[in-house]
């Protein structure tokens, strides 16, 4: 857990800004997002980075945080009584390397796209709508949790319930020829909802 400081004010992030093993250097080797964070100014990646703290906070993970947050242990991480997708424990010492590249692979994304930190899912229900002569076509929900995708395959094992998945169904209705499908309404199979 590293700190930054914004206009006089410290903040408590996840990993580092700058120097080995920081947000600069893990997207410095980003395809995706070196050049918008090196764009950015140096206030602006403390901001970003400040979001996704302030986000991973409010998430419900796994296990119970190994001293009282906020009270003693500033950030929400590190953990105790948390598994890795494998069963294996993880150390209640010390923040997983996942959860630390997650919120720098987050941190670029609010810098690429600020609506990303107010997202309230990053999965996507519709395949076709049509208006004239009313039609709806099956769809199937893609599982999205709160994060992008990068950050969701990075953190998702550790979210309380986040190994979870559904599949809704939803009916194919058709306006002209006064037809109407239904499929299988719920797929409970993975788990539920």
């Amino acid at each position: 857990m590293g700190q930054v400081t914004i206009s006089a004010v410290v903040y408590e992030i996840y990993g580092e800004h700058t120097g080995a093993g920081s947000a600069d250097q893990y997207l410095d080797a980003s395809l995706v997002y070196n050049a918008i964070w090196n764009a950015a100014s140096a206030d602006d990646q403390k901001r970003a980075l400040v979001t996704v703290a302030r986000e991973f906070n409010r998430q419900a993970w796994q296990g119970e945080p190994t001293t009282p947050y906020p009270s003693v242990q500033p950030l929400a991480w590190p953990r105790s009584g948390v598994v890795d997708r494998n069963g294996n424990p993880v150390n209640s010492a010390t923040i997983p390397q996942a959860i630390i590249d997650g919120s720098y692979e987050l941190a670029g994304a609010i810098l690429a796209d600020v609506a990303v930190a107010s997202a309230s899912s990053a999965g996507n229900s519709v395949k076709r709508l049509k208006a004239g002569s009313a039609e709806i076509e099956f769809f199937r929900p893609q599982s999205g949790g709160r994060f992008p995708t990068s950050v969701q395959e990075l953190v998702g094992e550790f979210l309380a319930g986040g190994g979870a998945t559904s599949t809704l169904e939803v009916a194919e209705v058709s306006g002209m020829d006064e037809t109407s499908a239904f499929g299988t309404p719920f797929d409970l199979s993975s788990g539920g909802l």
